[in-house]
């Protein structure tokens, strides 16, 4: 499945904080690969990992992997965050600094 069908898949209200997400990487990273992985959105480079996303109903879910979080756990204070994820919620700006922060930390490791 390729990006647009799988936004095809998503609820309407949704796609505007998907595609703002995936037009970001696909910005700063126009060779990486976009792929579903635990049916989410996956995004590689160059077979290196960079992070799974997701949008629920009121947050946005960031999955860089738990090496990533706890590496920049002083990041995260702002944010509900757990062992693998962040929730963003949906009320606040994209927090895109951040997310290049942890793509470029998986991206180094």
């Amino acid at each position: 499945m390729n990006f647009e069908q799988y936004l095809q898949t998503q609820p309407t209200e949704y796609h505007s904080w998907i595609e703002a997400i995936h037009d970001f990487i696909n910005l700063n990273y126009p060779e990486c690969t976009f792929s579903l992985s635990y049916q989410i959105p996956t995004y590689h480079l160059d077979k290196k990992f960079m992070i799974h996303f997701t949008v629920y109903k009121n947050h946005i879910g960031l999955y860089p992997g738990p090496k990533t979080l706890l590496k920049h756990h002083n990041l995260l204070s702002g944010y509900r965050s757990s062992k693998g994820a962040i929730q963003v919620p949906k009320a606040e700006p994209l927090p895109f600094e951040l997310i290049q922060i942890l793509i470029e930390s998986n991206l180094k490791d």
